[in-house]
């Protein structure tokens, strides 16, 4: 027999999750735009303006440029460490998000669910966000091993 409320709360889990990566990954989208624009303003000229409405979709191509460029791995390089290297420096980055609180617990009245605004409540978050954030370097101790220089 299914346990609805640990379904419920998994299905909760998996959109908390679903929603601070949209965040992460949908922020320096919006970021680029804005810093593109604001550049824009103070050189005195429109900033981007060329793909769709006010530039909103510059990053579009900004990304299908990226996709299609050649990768650059220097001749000696370990290539599988060498491309590796930039996800094992991500990965921390967005693993300290787990344990910051966006706001209080909130009651959802038609389900009578209480929704906590955090995805791991710990009593050592300070820790935790201190020791992942350690392992961030290594990525780039390893691309830096990895590229053989």
């Amino acid at each position: 027999m299914i346990d609805f409320d640990l379904l419920l709360q998994v299905v909760v889990l998996c959109v908390k999750v679903g929603i601070v990566g949209l965040l992460l990954f949908g922020a320096p989208v919006i970021l680029t735009w804005i810093e593109r624009k604001v550049a824009g303003h103070m050189q005195v000229r429109l900033g981007p303006m060329r793909v769709g409405p006010h530039g909103i979709m510059q990053a579009m191509a900004d990304m299908i440029k990226m996709i299609f460029t050649e990768d650059i791995i220097p001749d000696k390089a370990d290539k599988w460490l060498f491309k590796i290297a930039p996800i094992i420096m991500m990965v921390p980055i967005f693993a300290i998000f787990v344990a910051i609180p966006i706001g209080p617990a909130i009651t959802i009245p038609i389900i009578d669910y209480r929704l906590t605004l955090w995805i791991s409540d710990m009593n050592v978050g300070v820790v935790y966000v201190l020791a992942i954030s350690g392992i961030a370097i290594y990525g780039i101790i390893f691309g830096g091993w990895a590229s053989n220089s």
